[in-house]
């Protein structure tokens, strides 16, 4: 087993372990917004646009601009902690391996889905 599945499987479990108690959900939440933050900020220096535009320049700000890259890390992450969410409770309880080839097809599936664009309602991209 390599180190990528061990980092794998622990989170997995951690996963599980906030599923079953719900007093560390803020915990999650704290971290899940450091990790939206340094997200969006990859995806700002990507693409050129700053993700918190200077006090000086609200120019980005008010063109919607600087909404782009934390728009995206945030819907990127809501998406993989729906599919997490939904992969948990399918596998909660069996006594089967994880199937983690699933989870991975579940995430490409619904950053696929994002990427087509949020004004479906639901229909499968075709």
């Amino acid at each position: 087993m390599n180190q990528s599945d061990v980092a794998s499987r622990d989170y997995i479990r951690a996963m599980q372990l906030i599923r079953a108690s719900p007093t560390l959900v803020p915990q999650q939440l704290a971290v899940l917004a450091a990790q939206e933050q340094a997200l969006a900020e990859a995806i700002a220096e990507h693409i050129d646009h700053p993700a918190t535009p200077p006090a000086a320049d609200r120019t980005a700000e008010r063109s919607g601009d600087a909404l782009y890259p934390l728009l995206c890390a945030a819907a990127a992450l809501t998406a993989l902690r729906v599919v997490m969410d939904q992969w948990l409770q399918q596998t909660a309880g069996s006594d089967q391996p994880l199937d983690t080839t699933l989870l991975g097809r579940q995430v490409d599936t619904a950053i696929t889905q994002l990427a087509a664009g949020l004004d479906r309602t639901g229909r499968a991209a075709r």
